[in-house]
């Protein structure tokens, strides 16, 4: 037997004419293509800044609102509790007497006084 062919073998292959066609046209193609997707791109993230922008800019406006309320709603919290303790000390039995020994002239009798009721 023998091992080596006895004829030659040649690789199929395209013509070299087609292959320089096929290449200058994926050229045409890249050079004209690249530009538009260049400025598709340019455009995309030039929305993309400006959405980002507008975003960022409405959440700091929605915090800077949450911390005025929260501002607000402390200094209310405050005041109710101040409001409170005034109720709380005028209903006061020491000060509701005072008041009306100063304003009605009524004393709480002594243990040795005698209660006269009219």
């Amino acid at each position: 037997m023998n091992s080596h062919p006895t004829q030659t073998y040649f690789r199929p292959g395209a013509d070299l004419r087609l292959r320089q066609q096929v290449y200058r046209r994926n050229v045409f193609i890249d050079t004209k293509i690249w530009p538009r997707i260049r400025n598709m791109l340019f455009i995309l993230c030039s929305i993309l800044l400006a959405a980002n922008l507008v975003l960022s800019h409405i959440v700091a406006n929605l915090e800077q609102a949450l911390q005025t309320e929260e501002n607000v709603r402390h200094e209310l919290t405050e005041t109710q509790i101040s409001l409170r303790a005034t109720r709380d000390q005028i209903y006061s039995p020491d000060h509701i007497l005072m008041l009306a020994s100063q304003k009605l002239s009524l004393q709480i009798p002594e243990r040795e006084q005698v209660k006269v009721y009219q």
